[in-house]
């Protein structure tokens, strides 16, 4: 074999063995690392994969942060009788509508920055080791989700019986 020829076979080999190497990682890339989510998860995904104790006490406090701060019954009360009179009015009066929601707008945004503080808190307080295990109780909610198929109508699927 000429000298060219053997330059050309080994850098065809590289190359090879390079695309081979991509795309196994590709494919194996998730397998055993429990710190890797697929998405940033959602407040309700991360409260329940906290340990059980810290779990508990993190709804406690969001129940006595709900009833310290959150709407009172009877302002939730009275804004669904206001609501349900501008959507009576002829025409309808729009601007009381879209004030009623801001103003609830505004309330939920506070008591959600409040209640991920108190989320964030409680996961700083955990050691390393339980913030693992926390990672990996995340990925496996997330993994072991229902998915709805690719390309088809509503989910869950309806199932007609028509058939």
């Amino acid at each position: 074999m000429s000298r060219g020829f053997r330059i050309a076979f080994a850098i065809s080999l590289g190359l090879n063995v390079l695309v081979i190497g991509a795309v196994l990682g590709t494919f194996l890339q998730d397998s055993g690392a429990p710190t890797r989510l697929a998405a940033t998860p959602n407040f309700n995904q991360s409260i329940q994969a906290l340990p059980d104790v810290e779990r508990q006490a993190l709804i406690s406090q969001l129940r006595d942060l709900a009833a310290e701060r959150g709407t009172p019954r009877s302002q939730r009360i009275n804004a669904m009788r206001m609501f349900t009179q501008a959507l009576r009015q002829e025409p309808m009066d729009r601007e009381a509508i879209v004030a009623l929601w801001a103003q609830r707008q505004t309330t939920g945004d506070m008591m959600r920055q409040e209640a991920e503080n108190l989320l964030l808190d409680t996961l700083e307080g955990l050691p390393l080791s339980e913030r693992m295990a926390f990672l990996e109780r995340l990925n496996e909610r997330q993994s072991n989700r229902p998915r709805p198929p690719r390309g088809e109508g509503d989910w869950p699927r309806q199932r007609s019986n028509d058939n």
